[in-house]
């Protein structure tokens, strides 16, 4: 019966057994047949095609020489092989040999033929049929053993495998399936022995340990029972006690639902309270955090405005010295040139010394700007006329040249307004912005110059609110790399700047654009993206204003040889270069060091004209040296020479008398023009 039990699980392992080893075995068998059998019937292919190309070989000189007695033995030998059923040997001139015996069947036979040469040429043809009945007879008795040979062991391990599989798995099996019947049918007085020591004895020796435990149960719950039956009096009076502390529970419950209502009440009403303190408060927070950001704004813009001031101080001071320096390389090489003809060797290195210096001169003025020294915003000016001048001007057109794939859009509409400024600092300003622009582009791109009114009561901008009334507004954009907020912070820095410094620019374009907007009681804005290119916006104040009177031409000349100039400066060489300039011109002139010196000279000679240099050390300054000679001759000319624009203190000197103004470095036409202007000062009045 234990095999009737266990017929499914013995099915299920035949199964798996022939599924997982005697299929395999079987193809591997197949295989190993077929492989055989492929090779042995190459080899005796080979051989038979060895055979009949020995025999070709060997008639080749009976075919030749059409003698088939030479022929016939060699035939003959290879006809004694019993597989070889017909030769036929023919000739140019037909058939040459004929041997035939017994047939086969048709499917049986296999053709072999191979041409017959005779000192590399074709005289006949060998042809040979081979009875391949021996050949499958061979391939058959291989394919036998080859399959007794993977059979026989396999059949072997099957009974072997069942036979250890019944001893030690299903037998086993069948007993701890007989012990799981008696623990469900409650059987707990029969012991189960168990005397294997491999997984299924443990397993039974677990259902005896089950078995025992089982039976302590039962004993247990017996004893229990007993308990069980001696306590329900005891529970029916304490459930008679309980009936009664659950009705007075329900009373007191009554009166905490009562009191609970009230506290919602009272909690409601708090919450309303709490939540509208709460809202106060965030508001409150809020208000703060407004207020400390907007003191955080202020003290960067504080910061910035400091070091902006002390960059400028500097700015400044290196600006008067290197003006004062750069007198000798601009002026020196005018004067040597006026001497010296173009096809002389030195012309062109002078005029690349004093182009060199003008060039100077140029980074110079941006410095003085940067120090918002540089700038008189008083002149009535057509911001689109200023724009377009530059457009015009033979630096914009080198720059189109070195940005061949930058392409320049406008729109200017003013609408009648103008502003007031300077001219110089206006057209610089738009010269740097449009560069920056075209330079950011790095292939192809656009550069778009727009100018538009604009009336508002206010605007709110990056750096501070624009007043209300008529602007102008003046904007540069492009569609190139953009610029990243890390570097938009400090863009208006002197020497930031993300190009090669030197080759690019000096590092003072948008500081010089800075400082300018801010002389000009404007405003700056600037938008950009990295990848999408910049738009920078200027806002100036705007008005209908009058057109400056133009400046009238001065005469050439005034009887120069008779006019008598004394030069007042603290630097030798700016003296003597004056002096000489003065000469070149045709005036008399002489020069002094200092304020003192040229009070004694005044004291004992008077002249048509001072020029005066504003910052002399030690001693006197221009400002006091002038005051000073007005007590001597009330109508005494002067010309400041100075290193600045227009300060305060020069428009202290100016406001004393008929005084000119000339920035050093100046060049000589610059020098006469200034000249004739304050010698005929007084013919005008």
């Amino acid at each position: 019966m234990s095999y009737l039990h266990n017929m499914r699980l013995r099915t299920t392992i035949c199964l798996v057994f022939l599924a997982g080893f005697l299929m395999p075995t079987l193809i591997a068998c197949c295989l190993t047949i077929q492989y055989q059998r492929h090779v042995l019937t190459a080899e005796l292919n080979k051989d038979q095609a060895r055979t009949v190309r020995v025999l070709a070989l060997g008639l080749s000189e009976a075919v030749w020489t059409l003698v088939p007695e030479m022929g016939e033995p060699l035939v003959d030998a290879v006809m004694a092989d019993s597989r070889i059923l017909r030769i036929w040997v023919d000739c140019e001139e037909g058939p040459f040999i004929r041997r035939t015996r017994g047939r086969a069947e048709k499917d049986r036979i296999q053709t072999m033929e191979s041409p017959i040469f005779y000192h590399g040429k074709l005289i006949g043809e060998v042809s040979v049929d081979i009875d391949t009945n021996p050949m499958e007879m061979i391939l058959i008795r291989q394919a036998t053993r080859y399959l007794w040979i993977f059979l026989g062991p396999f059949f072997l391990s099957t009974v072997i495998l069942f036979w250890v599989l019944n001893l030690k798995i299903l037998k086993p099996l069948d007993r701890l399936l007989q012990q799981s019947k008696d623990l469900a049918g409650k059987k707990l007085d029969q012991e189960f022995c168990w005397t294997q020591h491999d997984e299924m004895g443990i397993l039974g020796q677990s259902f005896e340990q089950t078995r025992q435990s089982l039976a302590t149960l039962f004993q247990e719950l017996e004893q229990t029972n007993i308990r069980i039956a001696g306590q329900a009096d005891e529970l029916t009076k304490t459930n008679e006690s309980l009936q009664l502390e659950v009705a007075e529970r329900c009373r007191i419950e009554a009166a905490l639902m009562h009191h609970q209502e009230k506290l919602e009440d009272i909690i409601n009403q708090r919450t309303v309270e709490l939540t509208t303190s709460n809202k106060e408060l965030k508001q409150e927070i809020k208000d703060r955090l407004r207020a400390e950001t907007e003191r955080r704004e202020i003290e960067i813009k504080l910061q910035r405005a400091e070091k902006m001031e002390a960059l400028g101080t500097l700015a400044g001071g290196v600006a008067h010295d290197l003006n004062n320096i750069l007198s000798g390389i601009v002026s020196y090489p005018e004067l040597l040139l006026l001497d010296i003809p173009e096809d002389d060797p030195l012309h062109a290195p002078l005029r690349m010394i004093q182009q060199a210096g003008e060039r100077a001169a140029v980074v110079v003025q941006d410095l003085l700007t940067l120090a918002r020294r540089g700038v008189t915003a008083n002149e009535v000016l057509d911001l689109l006329a200023v724009v377009s001048g530059y457009l015009d001007s033979p630096e914009y057109r080198k720059l189109l040249e070195s940005h061949s794939g930058v392409k320049v859009e406008t729109d200017f509409n003013t609408r009648g307004l103008k502003i007031k400024g300077s001219r110089v600092h206006i057209t610089k300003t738009v010269m740097n912005l449009v560069a920056n622009a075209a330079e950011a582009i790095s292939e192809t791109g656009t550069v778009r110059i727009t100018i538009f009114p604009h009336h508002s009561d206010a605007l709110e901008l990056a750096d501070k609110a624009v007043p209300a009334g008529d602007l102008l507004i003046l904007s540069v954009s492009d569609t190139g790399s953009g610029i990243r907020s890390e570097d938009l912070e400090h863009i208006f820095e002197p020497f930031y700047t993300t190009k090669v410094m030197g080759k690019s620019g000096s590092g003072l374009g948008m500081a010089v654009v800075w400082g300018t907007v801010k002389d000009h009681n404007g405003h700056i804005d600037i938008q950009s993206k990295v990848g999408l290119g910049t738009n920078v916006a200027i806002y100036f104040p705007a008005g209908e204003y009058a057109k400056s009177p133009d400046i009238q031409e001065m005469p050439e000349s005034i009887g120069m040889e008779n006019k008598t100039i004394l030069v007042v400066d603290d630097l030798e060489e700016q003296r003597i270069i004056t002096v000489s300039m003065l000469k070149k011109m045709g005036f008399q002139a002489m020069a002094v060091a200092s304020g003192e010196e040229a009070l004694q000279v005044l004291a004992k000679r008077r002249f048509d004209l001072l020029i005066l240099d504003m910052m002399m050390e030690p001693g006197m300054d221009g400002l006091e040296t002038y005051r000073r000679s007005l007590k001597l001759n009330p109508d005494q000319q002067a010309v400041i020479a100075s290193g600045y624009s227009e300060t305060d203190h020069i428009k202290a000197v100016r406001k004393l008398g008929n005084c000119g103004y000339i920035r050093k470095p100046f060049l000589l036409n610059d020098l006469k023009r200034v000249l004739l202007e304050a010698l005929e000062e007084p013919e005008k009045n």
